[in-house]
């Protein structure tokens, strides 16, 4: 029966995504999965601090650990610049991860 609920509330959770995006464009569709993982780190514990980095959409805070997450609708290969902006976030002391919304809605966080 638990597997059945929570097929059913997968299910609910994506149509209502659906009818949330319909009409918006790809832009708009990544700030409001912007918006989605800052809430769910702060839920999480992290203190969120705006980005001023062109390279990381997301800066948070947990302890003493500093994060720039980069959030990305689709998964899609580490590119090039990806990588170097991994690079770039270790010399500044951070640590870089990539949130990635999944077909089930949810957020998946790199490691």
């Amino acid at each position: 029966m638990k597997k059945k609920t929570n097929l059913l509330n997968s299910l609910a959770r994506m149509e209502d995504y659906r009818r949330a995006i319909r009409g918006k464009s790809f832009r708009e569709r990544g700030k409001d999965f912007e918006e989605r993982v800052k809430r769910d780190l702060k839920k999480k514990g992290f203190k969120i601090f705006k980005s001023h980095n062109k390279h990381y959409d997301i800066l948070a805070k947990k302890g003493d650990k500093k994060y720039a997450i980069e959030c990305k609708l689709t998964k899609s290969s580490f590119s090039q610049a990806e990588m170097e902006f991994s690079h770039k976030a270790k010399k500044e002391g951070l640590i870089y991860r990539t949130a990635i919304r999944q077909k089930n809605g949810r957020i998946k966080y790199s490691s």
